[in-house]
């Protein structure tokens, strides 16, 4: 007995030794991974405003109601595919764009974008490649403030520069006019998690009223989802232009609807990057991807 009750002695001391080991030398590192998941779970989500493919604040394809900002540049890259297949033949739009964006006022910003329009057509009459630069500008009339969204007004190529795919006439978008509204519908600040939402209403020479759609969900603290819709988009229309033998090779169609689905990226090693990845939907999904940076954070 004698033996047995100095070996569980001896083996509560071992015991009560380790726990005193185990809180001195474990005891700061485990409140040190207590602070690090703190610090993350309190990590300011990166999403900011950033410009569209085509230059002033938007989603992808879609401007919005929001601006950069006073006195942030936004600059930018992109490569979108609109393609069309019908009648044994495959027909592509491709959208090569680099627009810069300025906030002149947290109410007013301007745009300027390259653009280089590159064509793959099936049937006759081939469409030729042009390259050339168009301007933009938006208002914001009103700001967002509690149940009211912002809104906005917008012109896109104000010199009404792209409206032809030579031989075709009037097959782009030209200078178009947007009634901007936008609104964020969920907002959780402890988490970071937002939705916005987006509606407006455009107007061009082929089309008179055309609506736009678009929301962006909050994924995680540095990814988004976008999902937009676009009638009379800046893609040209070729199932009107082409698919009727009789009216193959015609001019003056408005664009063609798309629907865009994607994620947009900001890395919080370099602060102000935006990275989009998405397909522009219609007949066929085609991936297209941007990059930009908002200079003036």
């Amino acid at each position: 007995m004698q033996y047995r009750y100095a070996g569980r002695k001896r083996l509560y001391g071992l015991i009560s030794r380790f726990r005193t080991f185990a809180l001195s030398r474990l005891g700061p590192a485990v409140a040190l991974l207590l602070v690090c998941g703190s610090a993350l779970a309190e990590t300011t989500p990166q999403q900011i405003v950033s410009q569209s493919w085509h230059g002033l604040s938007g989603l992808f394809v879609a401007p919005t109601a929001r601006t950069i900002g006073q006195g942030k540049l936004a600059v930018g890259y992109s490569e979108s595919k609109h393609v069309e297949v019908f009648s044994y033949s495959r027909f592509m739009d491709r959208q090569i764009r680099a627009p810069i964006t300025y906030g002149i006022t947290d109410r007013i910003e301007l745009s300027a974008c390259y653009q280089s329009n590159q064509y793959d057509v099936s049937l006759q009459p081939v469409l030729d490649n042009d390259d050339l630069v168009t301007l933009a500008a938006k208002f914001v009339v009103c700001g967002e403030s509690g149940r009211r969204p912002a809104l906005a007004l917008a012109v896109r190529d104000i010199t009404d520069s792209d409206r032809d795919a030579v031989p075709l006439r009037n097959v782009h978008n030209g200078r178009k006019f947007f009634l901007l509204a936008s609104k964020r519908v969920v907002d959780d600040p402890i988490g970071g998690r937002f939705v916005d939402a987006h509606i407006g209403i455009g107007s061009s020479k082929r089309s008179s009223i055309s609506p736009l759609f678009g929301f962006e969900i909050t994924l995680s603290q540095t990814m988004s989802f976008i999902a937009e819709g676009v009638w009379d988009s800046p893609f040209i229309n070729f199932r009107n232009a082409y698919v009727n033998t009789a009216r193959r090779g015609t001019s003056d169609h408005e664009g063609r609807f798309i629907l865009d689905t994607g994620l947009r990226f900001y890395p919080d090693v370099v602060p102000g990057l935006v990275i989009d990845l998405g397909v522009v939907g219609d007949s066929s999904m085609e991936f297209s991807f941007g990059v930009g940076y908002v200079f003036g954070r």
